[in-house]
């Protein structure tokens, strides 16, 4: 690495933690004795925030990291001569090709000389960038590159994949919030075996573990309905019992498992909390009123009213629960009787209180 472009890294990694600190004030970073890079390491992420991902990502570590960056930016001369100089490696996408076949080999070798010098690299394995909180099938080109490395080197280079999970409160809005978790590396050589008897089984193995590695680190619903309801309990549940940061990420956790165990047997009421809450969340959305802005005039009793609006109780007992007084582990408060100590919150496969 040369001087003037350690120096620019260097000074640019200030810029990019202050822009964070400024941008999204309410930053939680987690597991960052994991960010401390040992060995040649290819930190990977989900990409919810296009560009900002990746600053995001190096700005975390403790070593300077190359980009693996879309080859339709290099296609300037000028432009692809900074990039490069910005330690970025062009890597082509169906899209970049125009239908011709995908080229990647020089770029690949480039990985794996970087690799090989014990050096860093960034890539967002999804392919592209969606302003969502979900995590899409990953592509397998850095297990393909990972493991190409540790062959090529007789599975002697300690080439590790860093898993880094961000989950944004609102991406393109400053002033809120964003989790950064990072989780336990991949070592890549414990694919050796697997990887010489069938490589294309170790690049699959390889990429369906970092998949569920990455799904462990994030915020990850399965479609937009799903992320809706999560958001519309998240915002409820913020006003009726606030929690730290750290708290909150974990009931969302929490939320988001409970929830999808409710798929089987209790599915009849899911069905009924999701149409609630969406009719809810429609009718915050055409008065222009947030939870929040509820709970501040003190109309604290809105939703339970509109809950029972035109469906009569859902519990269909005196011990059920709902969405707006009740959630499924929030103790001690039944839709239809109230406050009842001695009332226990039904059975879900959860412990713990949200």
């Amino acid at each position: 690495m040369r001087i003037a472009q350690a120096a620019l890294y260097a000074w640019l990694k200030v810029v990019v933690r202050l822009f964070f600190r400024l941008y999204y004030p309410k930053t939680l970073v987690l597991g960052k004795a994991y960010c401390r890079l040992e060995g040649p390491t290819v930190v990977m992420s989900n990409h919810p925030n296009t560009l900002i991902d990746p600053l995001n990502a190096a700005s975390r570590v403790s070593a300077p990291v190359y980009f693996l960056a879309n080859a339709s930016l290099f296609k300037k001369p000028a432009v692809a001569r900074i990039l490069r100089f910005l330690y970025s490696i062009p890597i082509e996408r169906p899209k970049d090709t125009r239908g011709r076949p995908i080229d990647n080999k020089a770029s690949f070798e480039a990985c794996m000389a970087h690799l090989k010098q014990g050096r860093h690299l960034y890539v967002a394995p999804e392919g592209e960038s969606q302003m969502e909180r979900r995590l899409r099938p990953l592509r397998t080109g850095t297990a393909r590159i990972a493991l190409a490395a540790e062959h090529a080197f007789g599975f002697s280079l300690g080439v590790r994949i860093l898993p880094l999970g961000f989950t944004y409160s609102a991406p393109a809005k400053s002033g809120t919030a964003l989790v950064v978790h990072a989780g336990p590396p991949i070592l890549v050589s414990e694919w050796e075996h697997v990887f010489r008897k069938d490589p294309r089984a170790a690049i699959k193995g390889l990429t369906e573990q970092m998949e569920r590695g990455l799904r462990m680190l994030l915020i990850d619903t399965r479609n937009a309905q799903e992320d809706r309801m999560l958001a519309s309990w998240e915002d409820l549940l913020e006003v009726q019992r606030p929690l730290s940061q750290e708290e909150a990420y974990a009931r969302s956790h929490r939320l988001l498992q409970a929830l999808r165990s409710w798929e089987g047997a209790e599915a009849g009421k899911l069905t009924a909390l999701t149409v609630t809450t969406s009719s809810y969340q429609n009718l915050l959305d055409r008065l222009g009123a947030s939870e929040k802005a509820l709970a501040a005039l003190e109309v604290r009793t809105l939703f339970s009213y509109f809950w029972r609006l035109g469906t009569g109780c859902l519990c269909g007992s005196p011990d059920g629960w709902c969405m707006r007084l009740r959630l499924p582990g929030l103790k001690n408060y039944s839709c239809c009787s109230g406050l009842n100590p001695s009332t226990k919150p039904p059975s879900n496969g959860w412990e713990g209180s949200f």
